[in-house]
């Protein structure tokens, strides 16, 4: 349960007065933990109008659940069905921080008369001047690349399903006494296992969204957090790691290719050596000379 106390700890998952949050995988848990208790409070906006309120609140639900749906699938290898989720939140990130930070997108939300692409506009301005992407662009600069990239997998085609393929070969040839090279076959993930490659890449974009939708949060709710000194400073700290992560992983930025890299750069593993290797560039290989089965 949650209440509205300064000193409430929302859920078990993690520990909300431990200083320290190492580690990948907790810095997502404990963002999740925290977007569900921010929530579940129904915080007051920049804005300041119950129905900015509640319109937040309605979006930063739907936002958190988009969240916890596309990491799921992607851990569990629906790579594709998590990229098919990545648009839609983009979608609501624009409308959430648009009722937040606007006044009258509240109003133009509720009427069904705010487009997503609308709402982006509309927040243009206000994070214009401080925001800077890992990669050293400017707002509207990254925010228009990340929809024309999501706009990929908002509808089914190759460049979505092949997310769920990966290249299989033989171990045999991987012995360098063969001259014939290493034969490679693109095969369906019908076992639905956790592509390596293409996992680690989705988590890149879902971690970049989850930060931004976090800058939201501390901009446009600044007042609210004010009131719960222990959870802002989880906050800052879940920022931070988040930031660190980016600039760990991704120091040129997040990827933005739409083709998966188990299929342009796969790494293969010999099953009887697991020391054993391979990383391919696929880049000049056309689709003539792949396979699928």
């Amino acid at each position: 349960m949650v209440d509205n106390k300064g000193d409430t700890k929302p859920g078990n998952a993690i520990n909300w007065e431990k200083d320290n949050l190492p580690g990948l995988d907790l810095t997502g848990v404990s963002a999740i933990e925290f977007l569900k208790w921010f929530v579940s409070n129904e915080p007051m906006p920049k804005v300041g109008t119950i129905l900015a309120k509640k319109c937040a609140s309605s979006i930063a639900l739907h936002l958190t659940m988009l969240f916890i749906s596309a990491s799921d699938a992607n851990l569990q290898g629906r790579h594709s069905c998590s990229l098919f989720l990545l648009r839609g939140m983009e979608d609501a990130l624009d409308c959430f921080s648009a009722v937040s930070l606007v006044p009258g997108c509240a109003e133009k939300w509720t009427q069904g008369k705010l487009k997503a692409s609308d709402a982006a506009k509309a927040c243009e301005g206000i994070f214009s001047g401080e925001f800077r992407s890992v990669d050293n662009k400017d707002f509207s600069s990254y925010r228009k690349g990340v929809r024309d990239f999501l706009n990929n997998y908002t509808h089914c085609t190759p460049v979505l399903t092949d997310w769920n393929c990966y290249m299989h070969f033989d171990p045999l040839d991987l012995d360098t006494t063969q001259k014939d090279g290493i034969k490679l076959t693109m095969r369906l993930n019908y076992q639905m296992r956790l592509l390596e490659s293409n996992g680690r890449r989705i988590s890149g974009y879902l971690q970049a969204h989850m930060l931004e939708f976090l800058e939201v949060i501390r901009r446009a709710f600044t007042g609210f957090l004010k009131n719960y000194p222990i959870q802002r400073k989880i906050f800052r700290k879940i920022i931070i790691s988040f930031e660190t992560i980016m600039k760990k992983y991704y120091r040129e930025g997040v990827v933005f290719s739409p083709i998966p890299p188990e299929v342009s750069n796969p790494i293969l593993r010999d099953p009887r050596d697991p020391t054993k290797i391979i990383m391919l560039d696929m880049k000049d290989i056309g689709n003539s000379d792949r396979e699928k089965v």
